[in-house]
């Protein structure tokens, strides 16, 4: 937490002057529209639209109905269609559009917000005013007060409907949707922040994810309390050679905000969204949320998780963007849990998000699967996927029901006899340097079974190397140790995949 208070009038201050892009300019031709409760969704801040078109440079025609008014223009996202598109604000400020045109099927108040240009806080009634002032740089200044959110009406059916025809716009399709929250949940060391990191260069580029569920292009925000930011800027440059970007393709397009030693907690970075322009990002990112919990937490009270999620929830809606939080697994065997089981809290987790996303062990060394229980999409089919650093990629051909499962004292026990076997073999090949496996079982009393599975495993992870040669007129294999084992070196940029190498990219998974 922050001690000292002019630290975080400061940090606060030199937020509100953070640089952010104006909404995503980048659509989908067949992306649903949007609908929100009011023009400013979470406070009473009404969008005045005349204000706002006419700030714009677009034209319009309004006509005045019982319940609504609706402004006449012309498409945005096709000028040839004059006249032809309508923004309708309803009496509780819930904004719809369309155009009638064929053509533009599918776009709606999303898009057209975008396409017309930002709604600053000027263009909304009473206009919005940022948490801190951004030009004083005075330690006196004061947060605004908080406005009261109106209650919520009682209406029809019938009026719930017209106010909301369409679902809600896909940051993933298939999966996320604006406003919506998603958990992101594995075991510690797994990889989640590089799963992260992907991620967000997805959605910042409008790819598909891991080639299955595509991406709407839009601008994103990872909030990191884990990271140095030195070791986060690496990071992030890392992933983005691997996918072959250069710095203009994407240094723009997404936003950090770096906590490590100067942490915010969930009720505090609401302070910091108040500076954000609602529409500014398709999905931010908290990685991690046990970092970001109150003080005295309890992570196991239904309640207390409830209210975090009750906060995220409500940042997303008056943000106009689809949050993710990185969860903990529990500690034990997840293999046969039910994906809402998996992750360290209370149920209430789970319930409260609109997507529950894990990544467990698969039984192949070095991959994983994702899994997920979601709200408003269809079920998907779990993914393996593999760690290839310093990306995770999908694989085919494995079965993803395949789950690693926590070994057994029987397992456990085995593996100490197997240790041994190893440490017979390698002490063994150091004294005499490389030996056929007749040789080896003398020198270690092994038997042939045993001896032939251990050395199985170690010509397989690396440590053994093997060549054929004739013996007694016979050809067989000789076995000679790797060299780091030989000598004791680890080499310093390809070591094993066995894992004693700590530089090697397949340990740097946190």
């Amino acid at each position: 937490m922050i001690n000292d208070r002019a630290d975080a009038d400061d940090m606060l201050r030199a937020l509100a002057l953070m640089d952010v892009p104006d909404p995503v300019t980048t659509r989908n031709g067949h992306a649903p529209a949007i609908q929100h409760t009011n023009g400013h969704a979470g406070e009473n801040h009404r969008l005045d639209v005349p204000k706002w078109l006419g700030d714009c440079g677009v034209e319009f025609k309004v006509k005045e109905l019982s319940d609504r008014k609706v402004y006449t223009i012309t498409c945005p996202d096709n000028p040839e269609h004059v006249g032809d598109a309508n923004i309708t604000q309803h009496a509780s400020g819930a904004l719809s559009a369309s155009c009638f045109h064929n053509g533009c099927a599918g776009k709606g108040w999303a898009e057209f917000r975008v396409a017309i240009g930002p709604r600053k806080p000027e263009h909304f009634d009473p206009p919005i005013t940022r948490a801190y002032n951004a030009n004083a740089g005075n330690a006196t200044t004061q947060p605004t007060p908080t406005v009261s959110k109106p209650l919520p009406k009682i209406i029809t059916a019938g009026q719930l409907i017209a106010d909301n025809p369409r679902l809600r716009r896909g940051v993933i399709e298939g999966v996320l949707r604006l406003g919506e929250t998603i958990n992101l949940i594995s075991k510690s060391k797994v990889g989640k922040s590089w799963f992260v990191y992907l991620l967000l260069f997805c959605v910042a580029m409008g790819w598909k994810w891991f080639g299955r569920f595509q991406c709407i292009a839009g601008p994103v925000l990872l909030i990191d309390n884990e990271l140095h930011a030195e070791t986060l800027a690496n990071r992030l440059k890392t992933v983005a050679e691997a996918l072959q970007l250069q710095p203009e393709d994407w240094q723009d397009r997404i936003h950090v905000l770096s906590l490590r030693g100067r942490l915010l907690d969930i009720n505090a970075l609401g302070l910091v969204f108040r500076t954000i322009h609602p529409g500014t990002f398709s999905l931010i990112v908290v990685d991690a949320l046990y970092r970001a919990q109150p003080t005295g937490f309890d992570e196991n009270g239904q309640n207390a998780t409830t209210a975090v999620y009750n906060a995220i929830d409500s940042y997303g809606m008056d943000l106009e963007a689809a949050f993710g939080v990185v969860v903990h697994a529990t500690k034990g065997d997840q293999s046969g849990k039910d994906v809402v089981d998996v992750g360290s809290g209370a149920g209430a987790m789970a319930r409260a998000t609109d997507v529950h996303l894990v990544l467990r062990p698969h039984t192949e060394e070095g991959h994983v699967v994702l899994d997920a229980a979601i709200r408003s999409w269809e079920p998907i089919e779990p993914v393996v996927l593999k760690w290839n650093f310093p990306l995770w990629e999908p694989v085919d051909g494995l079965d993803p029901t395949a789950l690693k499962q926590a070994p057994t004292k029987t397992d456990q026990r085995q593996a100490t006899k197997d240790a041994e076997g190893f440490d017979e073999i390698i002490a063994a090949l150091r004294e005499h340097g490389r030996g056929t496996a007749s040789k080896l079982r003398g020198w270690t009393g092994q038997g042939r079974g045993r001896f032939t599975r251990l050395a199985a495993v170690m010509v397989k992870d690396g440590r053994l190397l093997t060549e054929t040669v004739t013996e007694w007129g016979n050809e067989c294999d000789e076995y000679r140790l790797a060299a780091y084992l030989a000598t004791g070196h680890f080499p310093n940029q390809e070591g094993v995949v066995c894992g004693v190498s700590d530089n090697h990219p397949d340990n740097q998974t946190t």
